[in-house]
């Protein structure tokens, strides 16, 4: 199977999985991010699962939802932009918090939560990949656009003031020898 440059595929391609993924990253995020509502028992559950006393669960909740807030802006961005790196970036993430979450379930002992997260991570896994391969951005095209980037033209050098033959230096001559 002959693959296609990034430059060559049709505009279509990538805006068909572009938007429906944004919304569902955006939709998901927000959900998350509604958890909040019920923070006294999303502190008990952390403090229990952890093994944390009250101010370090508290801390470690809030760090998280930070991200979460992060991921879900960057899925908001990606859409109302319609750029493929905010929402690879936002995807990417919560794989990561994902994977994260499904660690400490097993860690714990919770296999409600290890599938919870265990079959969302692979969801998002999966729309990742998805989502890449669709996609016009590549790493190395990435990369290489951020390394080779032009750089702003150097101001043309001011001419120098003319001034009197006192004060100026002779050019270097070798002498004859």
């Amino acid at each position: 199977m002959e693959q296609v440059a990034a430059a060559e595929r049709p505009a279509g391609d990538s805006t068909r999985l572009h938007v429906p993924a944004c919304v569902f990253v955006l939709a998901y995020g927000l959900a998350k991010l509604a958890e909040l509502a019920d923070w006294s028992r999303v502190h008990r559950d952390t403090v229990r699962m952890l093994g944390a006393g009250s101010g370090t669960a508290a801390g470690l909740l809030a760090a998280g939802k930070s991200a979460e807030l992060l991921l879900t802006v960057l899925a908001a961005l990606a859409l109302a932009r319609r750029r493929e790196v905010p929402l690879l970036a936002a995807l990417a993430g919560w794989t990561a918090d994902l994977a994260v979450l499904a660690s400490v379930a097993v860690v714990s002992g919770d296999r409600g939560r290890l599938l919870e997260h265990g079959l969302a991570f692979i969801a998002f896994a999966c729309l990742l990949t998805v989502t890449y391969a669709y996609g016009r951005v590549r790493a190395g095209d990435l990369m290489r656009s951020v390394l080779r980037r032009p750089r702003a033209p150097r101001p043309a050098p001011a001419e120098a003031p003319v001034s009197s033959s006192a004060n100026r230096v002779p050019p270097y001559r070798e002498s004859p020898a």
